[in-house]
């Protein structure tokens, strides 16, 4: 019944604060016992959980950022996963989710197609850049302009030529007249656009703003919409 799932509830969760509180109960990242080599995860939901490093050689193993990547003389990591186009002897580690070696730059595990390590550079935790483009996590977004990108509030991006939304371009858009109106949308001399990357046919740039409060709501001197669609005005 009603009482007894609270107080099964109340158990579960007096029970993790407990564990937390032990030593050692909540670490998590790379340990090392004898001959094998896990990586420790821990949750409310599930507690701690323990993720053998399959193949790893722990005589070798070096640990390059506890919650991210390690290697040895077989090869390179992330947390449990080994990186199977790896070079274990160049492998580098740039942040918790980005690496390289002397080939091609890595996001997580996975390798990002077609990058220079010579000159792949962390902008943050998800993007990257070299000489030749950027990259959101391990995809390209072939740039206009690597050298000039830059992250811009609410999920925007520009550069010298083109302005972005989470990496798509925005047809057209002027990144001298860009500007970000809220997380849904933005707006040039010429155009406004959607989130979605996208320009919202019809809507005139000059007369465009948010119809507060609400968010997703915009409104200009002939038309007010909510997402991408044309709605009535009292229907806001």
């Amino acid at each position: 019944d009603e009482a007894l799932e609270r107080r099964r509830l109340l158990h579960k969760a007096i029970t993790i604060s407990l564990l937390a509180l032990l030593p050692g109960c909540s670490e998590t990242g790379y340990q090392q016992k004898g001959n094998s080599v896990s990586f420790i995860t821990w949750d409310e939901a599930h507690g701690r959980r323990e993720h053998p490093v399959t193949g790893a050689d722990p005589r070798s193993f070096q640990v390059l950022n506890k919650q991210g990547y390690a290697k040895d003389r077989l090869g390179a990591y992330f947390r449990w996963k080994k990186i199977e186009a790896a070079d274990p002897a160049s492998f580098t580690a740039l942040s918790d989710h980005q690496a390289k070696d002397r080939r091609q730059a890595f996001y997580e595990d996975q390798p990002i197609a077609g990058t220079d390590p010579a000159s792949f550079e962390i902008i943050d935790e998800q993007w990257a850049r070299d000489r030749g483009d950027v990259y959101l996590q391990n995809r390209s977004i072939e740039a206009c302009h690597p050298p000039t990108f830059t992250l811009l509030e609410e999920n925007w991006q520009r550069d010298r030529q083109c302005v972005y939304n989470r990496g798509r371009k925005l047809p057209d858009a002027d990144p001298s007249t860009f500007t970000i109106l809220n997380f849904w949308y933005g707006k040039d001399e010429r155009h406004v656009y959607h989130s979605d990357g996208r320009e919202l046919a019809g809507a005139d740039p000059k007369t465009f703003s948010i119809a507060k409060p609400c968010e997703v709501c915009g409104k200009d001197a002939l038309r007010c919409y909510r997402f991408r669609e044309v709605v009535p005005c009292a229907a806001k």
